[in-house]
């Protein structure tokens, strides 16, 4: 991986930073997954999201596979408008 590619990765998950926040909820994207109710963000860190829908249900989540932008996908997190 060159500086240039390095420099782009590190703004997009600055931006992405900016975009979530604590509060917000966000739902599984894959399909076999649909009966999962969305999750509310806990916790924010450098490499990971927290979120849970109450006490017992609570997951970890990659801040890679957390998507802000709207696009319709069928793998990871979105936000939930």
């Amino acid at each position: 991986m060159n500086r240039e590619h390095a420099q782009r990765v590190v703004e997009h998950l600055e931006k992405q930073a900016q975009e979530l926040r604590i509060g917000m909820w966000i739902k599984d994207n894959d399909p076999r997954m649909s009966y999962r109710h969305p999750h509310k963000i806990d916790k924010i860190t450098d490499t990971h999201v927290y979120a849970s829908i109450g006490i017992l249900d609570k997951v970890r989540i990659s801040r890679k596979r957390v998507f802000t932008d709207g696009e319709p996908r069928r793998t990871g997190w979105s936000v939930v408008p």
